[in-house]
């Protein structure tokens, strides 16, 4: 995981990436994002947190859903 800062805009953009395949699915990826979203927030006053992916990717597009985050462009 990585975030990158913008400290003029207190923005971030958030980063993510699990390589073993094996754990795919299970809800880690979801986990890590909410809680780095929610440090981001809570401990760095950052007001709007970005992340990117490809369409394809669909977990991250899942887990970017799930973290209640909104699409804004494509």
């Amino acid at each position: 995981m990585n975030a990158y800062f913008d400290i003029h805009h207190a923005t971030a953009d958030l980063g993510l990436l699990i390589g073993e395949s094996k754990v795919h699915g299970q809800g880690f990826g979801l986990e890590a994002w909410k809680t780095g979203m929610q440090f981001l927030f809570d401990e760095h006053n950052v007001r709007k947190i970005t992340g990117g992916t490809n369409s394809q990717n669909k977990g991250m597009v899942k887990i970017m859903e799930q973290a209640e985050m909104t699409l804004e462009g494509t």
